[in-house]
């Protein structure tokens, strides 16, 4: 079985054939996991292949505030973003602290 690309979308091909497979039916079997059968678009051939689709972790999280969690595992790349927005904020807050006069200090001529 070929697969084929059109822009940045993959198309399976038949095996026996060679033309387009068609997705037909699909159906969740757990939430993260779906069962897929495709056809050949080929009349005269008809073969038919089933397959899975699964989602195995998640790349970008969501930027909803207080969005649910999920039991999925966050791909490394999320993991060392999401560890960097933390840095980031964390060395964002000390420069502040740094850049600020103490509290209740008055500010001399020098700094005006």
């Amino acid at each position: 079985m070929a697969i084929e690309t059109v822009g940045r979308r993959a198309i399976f091909s038949c095996a026996v054939c060679t033309y387009v497979l068609v997705k037909r039916t699909s159906y969740l079997m757990h939430q993260f996991l779906r069962h897929d059968t495709y056809v050949c678009s080929n009349p005269l051939c008809s073969a038919a292949y089933t397959g899975h689709s699964e989602l195995t972790a998640i790349a970008s999280p969501s930027g909803i505030p207080d969005a649910l969690g999920c039991d999925l595992p966050e791909t490394e790349r999320a993991r060392r973003a999401r560890d960097q927005a933390v840095e980031d904020a964390r060395n964002q807050g000390a420069q502040m602290a740094m850049a600020l006069p103490p509290a209740g200090s008055e500010p001399d001529d020098a700094t005006l």
